[in-house]
């Protein structure tokens, strides 16, 4: 059940920045959606194979990789009008 101090976010877009953990990043969309809010959510770095090799092999690498995903997501965003970011940022 959504509690009544979430009514605010009917009808508000929601920029979500997350990092993948578990299953807690699509829990939150879930309940910011079931608050009435339209959400549009990226993990605020790639995972996988490449992701893990160029993190651990080449710092140079890893950044620029880095870069053009983050780069890709602004892209993605740009003519987007959002009433909130949220950012959850975890490490490994």
């Amino acid at each position: 059940m959504i509690e009544k101090n979430t009514r605010f976010l009917n009808g508000k877009r929601i920029l979500f920045l997350e990092h993948q953990y578990f299953r807690y990043h699509i829990e939150i969309k879930k309940t910011l959606e079931k608050a009435g809010a339209t959400v549009d959510n990226y993990s605020v770095m790639k995972n996988g194979l490449l992701f893990t090799i160029l993190r651990n092999i080449n710092s140079a690498c890893f950044r620029q990789y880095n870069k053009h995903y983050g780069n890709g997501i602004l892209k993605a965003v740009r003519d987007q009008q959002y009433d909130y970011v949220f950012v959850i940022q975890g490490y490994q």
